[in-house]
């Protein structure tokens, strides 16, 4: 269900299955989502939150060419949606991240060492190495990047997510 301040999370889980497979399904989805009655975002859109590609089975940069063509085609239809993508970091796009048109790339970085990140995360020291690979690659692409980090990680990750290249941090939980 979406309301007037939730963001549209596409594909999105549940269901366990992705709730879309074409541009055109993208394309229905978010006209849907701004023709609805209860969705107001402001009179320039300035408070319209977007639309955020995001799963919780597999990571979004595994359909990069259905999220660049999705973007695209609600470009020629809807100007000014502001697009942002949710990834683990772990994945390398198809696609170089900067021509997938998004505003904004959410990492999850979660921490600022090996160690910590491996026990907040689940996965392993290596992974960091990845992870912090990636976000210094998606910013001199240019892509605006957003790393979410763990309260109790907070300042250490903040300082390296800011170094790599994040322009924003985002602290989360505890």
């Amino acid at each position: 269900m979406t309301t007037k301040n939730s963001s549209l999370l596409l594909p999105v889980d549940p269901p366990s299955e992705p709730t879309v497979y074409t541009p055109a399904d993208v394309l229905l989805q978010v006209n849907s989502h701004y023709e609805a009655d209860d969705h107001f975002v402001g009179g320039m859109g300035e408070d319209d939150p977007g639309v955020y590609f995001a799963s919780i089975n597999s990571d979004p940069l595994d359909y990069a060419e259905l999220v660049q063509e999705s973007i695209s085609s609600v470009k020629e239809e809807r100007h000014g949606v502001p697009f942002s993508l949710f990834t683990s970091g772990l994945v390398a796009s198809t696609i170089p991240l900067s021509e997938l048109g998004l505003s904004t790339l959410q990492v999850s970085l979660y921490a600022g060492s090996p160690k910590d990140y491996a026990v907040a995360s689940n996965n392993s020291e290596k992974d960091f190495g990845i992870l912090c690979g990636f976000i210094v690659e998606a910013a001199e692409q240019g892509v605006a990047v957003e790393a979410w980090v763990l309260g109790k990680h907070a300042t250490a990750a903040r300082d390296l997510a800011v170094s790599l290249g994040a322009q924003d941090v985002k602290v989360v939980g505890g």
